[in-house]
């Protein structure tokens, strides 16, 4: 019988670190006026009123840099911290296997598996920050369930040809309890799934060896 067990974590750190020196030239730049939208060219004030592509009422520069290129740039800030998604934290693995001695079972052996898997994040909530846009919020994270998964397999071995010949043959039964529900793999903001994977379902295999 053998058991083990593991334990990983990993965080974001540094996010938007690169980011930093671009945003705090140009946000001068994209915040130049009175926080309002032109309607109009006599009613533009600053850099931020700039038409894009010439359009009087279209959109407008301060407004497109800031909902592209600042409010992305806050979210991975907020996102500091945040634990790695589909990590995760506490691994358990046993093992055993049991060799038959009874002279009408000799040869066959029994034996099986089961890995548990600690539940996952798979996302975010979100907040709003001190300048009122909404961010990703770290403390409020969404889980998925945690999977446990069990193997079994059955072997039988004998010699022949005076025992130059050794056979074995073994069934395998790879996640014997395995289930159909999808595994969630992402989480909206509101805590509703995003993306999930399909399971991996019950495999059956039937192996025969050979040694001389």
């Amino acid at each position: 019988m053998t058991f083990n067990a593991a334990r990983q974590e990993a965080f974001r750190a540094n996010y938007g670190k690169d980011f930093e020196d671009f945003i705090t030239r140009n946000l001068p730049l994209w915040t130049d006026g009175d926080g309002v939208i032109a309607s109009s060219i006599r009613a533009q004030n600053g850099l931020e009123d700039i038409p894009y592509f010439n359009s009087v009422t279209g959109s407008r520069f301060g407004v497109l840099a800031i909902n592209n290129m600042y409010i992305p740039y806050l979210n991975a800030l907020a996102a500091n911290n945040a634990s790695v998604q589909e990590l995760r934290k506490w691994r358990f693995n046993a093992v055993t296997n049991y060799d038959f001695q009874h002279p009408r079972l000799k040869g066959f052996s029994l034996g099986g598996a089961a890995r548990w898997q600690d539940r996952v994040a798979v996302g975010y909530g979100v907040k709003k920050n001190e300048l009122g846009v909404w961010v990703s919020d770290v403390n409020q994270p969404f889980f998925g369930s945690d999977e446990l998964d069990v193997d079994v397999w059955l072997r039988y071995t004998r010699k022949f040809r005076r025992d130059k010949v050794r056979w074995t043959a073994q069934l395998n039964v790879r996640d014997l309890f395995g289930s159909d529900d999808l595994i969630a793999v992402t989480a909206q903001p509101n805590g509703t799934i995003a993306s999930a994977r399909i399971p991996q379902p019950t495999l059956w295999s039937l192996t025969n060896t050979f040694s001389f």
